[in-house]
């Protein structure tokens, strides 16, 4: 998965320490002491964070969340068009289209897909969505 960069603050006690390791040589840079950081919190809270996402899947909400892989098929996307409600999908990884689906159904059934995620999906379809992903919503 791609990297990308990100900003913290961090107050000069906590960086010391940091850099101590770094010195002693039992961690090799601040980013891998963020980025070890930030697995062990992850992987702690991996349920929670699998519980929400299953639930927001599971539940048909219009805002869908998904980390990893997903696939959508016609009848998840008909289900949304028959409410009167649009899909907006957040997360990171990749949204596999079944191939029944039209490029008139993206539109009526999908508001939105982060720039986030890689979309596999055949040339009518990706036209389809070519105006949802341009703009990202915060």
């Amino acid at each position: 998965m791609k990297n990308e960069k990100v900003s913290v603050n961090i107050n000069d006690d906590k960086l010391s320490a940091i850099d101590l390791l770094i010195d002693e040589g039992l961690i090799t840079s601040r980013s891998a002491f963020i980025n070890d950081a930030i697995d062990l919190l992850l992987e702690k809270n991996k349920d929670t964070i699998d519980g929400i996402i299953k639930q927001k899947h599971e539940s048909l909400s219009p805002n869908q969340w998904f980390i990893g892989l997903q696939s959508i098929d016609r009848d998840y996307l008909t289900q949304f068009k028959e409410q009167g409600v649009k899909l907006s999908l957040k997360g990171f990884g990749s949204l596999y289209l079944s191939k029944d689906i039209d490029g008139e159904l993206i539109v009526d059934a999908i508001e939105f897909i982060s720039r986030r995620i890689r979309v596999h999906g055949n040339s009518e379809q990706l036209n389809a969505l070519k105006d949802i992903m341009e703009t990202e919503k915060r």
